[in-house]
């Protein structure tokens, strides 16, 4: 059994041959150790399983094994666990995280341990392989397999991004807008044979908004119109896609102004995700799933020289927020997982990249840049990140809530859906917070919002979910209520 590549499988492919190591790679520091030798065994068990029984393995993203023309197949070996003496590099820019992992190895999976006081651990695996969201469900598919006799998730890698489009029933439609060399970045050095940089900065407080602050921030540097590619999880479309470890994670193209206010950038966000503009068909996707590997190289390398030459992208830079993360499920019986650190790949035709991860209370953001105006371009992001706390991210300025004359009833039916969505006490819930400062993301502010309508209002109002985005998340239980009895009298006219 196996499946044909996608286009971005494909993509990624060669953008690794242009820009090393292109993987997915997670950090995750805590406190102990984890049972090296009864994870070993276990993985051993399951090699031997699939080797020896004629029924399909039990995890068989483990053995997936990439050929070019062929695409996956599921004969390759077991992902491997490396053990290193001694403390983890402290320089990200250090060779071990630029350490490609070669597609044609038999295992495409990789756990490193750096054993001191302390564990250490570092997922590694080819971005052809699986999306972020699919290495962390690998991660901890492997430390439960570390300590339990049987882990809760089984992760499966059958599914691809188009297959999931039909999983979703959604009609695939054509983006707007196609590749074009005009939109501003960072400069390249095409003779730096480093080519970029690895940063990481981290703040108290939610992740919320970071994204549109971030977007905000680069336009105004650069004074140009930008475009960002923003990844978005399709398997928030269906339950049959949860556990899915394949590349699942399709663009959303954000455009932003040099004079647009982060807040406009969070709602023009958060309307593109109501509007599932994930799932519509790139302009050139039937061509690039049958094109040859050969003639892709070829288009990299021209589009990159051409990047170099006049300093203008396909896209601006690639953010990707890939939420937050419960630690209880990165801890075993011997290991207290307490940070989870994303290194974002880099490519040059989108040379600003950037990972949101959320654990505990602390976001982390990876970044890599040219290596050209590095360390300049890392020392402004920081000045701008000292800004970022929970206070300033979520005090953006809006406009002062309207008197509402709402009912006890109205009320308690709206801070009951925010808690089951949050998943937080409804004492928690107090009437004048905001849903952000709630710990409320882009995807539940939209599940809340689409819940509100339906249930307060009787129906999907286009009219009042656009209005609601408006407020990029930042709106209290009175302001809600305010705009529900809006469109309440607006139905009945």
């Amino acid at each position: 059994m196996g499946r044909r590549l996608t286009l971005n499988e494909k993509l990624y492919s060669v953008a690794s041959e242009f820009a090393p190591p292109f993987a997915i790679q997670f950090i995750l520091k805590g406190k102990g150790k984890i049972d090296l030798e009864y994870l070993a065994a276990r993985l051993d068990q399951y090699r031997i399983h699939r080797n020896t029984s004629d029924k399909e393995p039990s995890f068989p993203a483990f053995f997936l094994a990439y050929h070019e023309r062929k695409g996956w197949s599921y004969d390759g070996g077991v992902p491997s666990i490396i053990l290193h003496q001694g403390p983890l590099p402290s320089d990200w820019n250090h060779p071990f995280f630029r350490e490609a992992i070669d597609l044609k190895k038999d295992s495409l999976i990789e756990l490193h341990i750096f054993r001191d006081q302390s564990d250490t651990l570092v997922f590694k695996t080819p971005h052809t392989v699986m999306d972020a969201k699919g290495g962390l469900i690998m991660l901890q598919t492997l430390l439960e397999l570390s300590w339990k006799e049987s882990p809760s998730i089984s992760a499966s890698p059958y599914l691809a991004d188009h297959q999931a489009r039909k999983e979703a029933a959604q009609d695939s439609k054509k983006n707007r807008e196609g590749y074009a060399f005009t939109w501003a970045g960072p400069n390249l050095d095409s003779a730096d044979k480093h080519g970029f940089r690895w940063a990481t900065l981290s703040f108290e407080g939610p992740s919320e908004g970071v994204l549109a602050q971030v977007a905000h921030w680069f336009a105004q540097k650069h004074q140009r119109d930008c475009r960002f590619l923003i990844p978005v999880d399709i398997r928030r479309h269906s339950p049959k896609l949860t556990n899915a470890t394949s590349n699942l994670s399709l663009p959303i193209y954000l455009q932003v102004s040099p004079n647009e206010k982060a807040e406009t950038i969070q709602a023009k966000l958060l309307k593109a995700l109501q509007n599932k503009e994930e799932l519509y068909a790139e302009p050139m996707e039937a061509f690039g799933r049958r094109a040859p590997n050969h003639l892709l190289r070829s288009i990299f390398s021209m589009g990159i020289s051409k990047s170099a030459k006049d300093g203008l992208f396909p896209m601006s830079g690639i953010l990707s927020d890939i939420g937050k993360v419960d630690l209880g499920n990165f801890t075993t019986s011997s290991f207290q997982a307490e940070a989870i650190i994303p290194l974002p790949v880099y490519v040059p035709l989108a040379p600003f990249c950037m990972n949101i991860l959320r654990s505990a209370q602390t976001t982390h953001l990876g970044l890599s840049m040219p290596a050209k105006g590095f360390e300049e371009n890392v020392q402004e992001l920081k000045s701008f990140v000292k800004g970022l706390t929970a206070t300033s991210i979520s005090e953006i300025k809006q406009e002062e809530p309207v008197e509402v004359n709402y009912s006890l009833e109205e009320a308690e039916e709206l801070r009951g859906i925010w808690s089951d969505i949050l998943e937080i006490s409804l004492e928690e819930v107090a009437i004048g917070s905001n849903f952000q400062e709630l710990g409320g993301d882009s995807l539940s502010f939209l599940t809340m919002l689409n819940e509100v309508s339906t249930d307060m209002l009787g129906r999907t109002d286009t009219a009042f979910l656009n209005k609601a985005m408006d407020t990029a998340g930042k709106v209290s239980i009175p302001q809600l209520l305010d705009l529900v009895k809006e469109f309440s009298k607006r139905s009945i006219q």
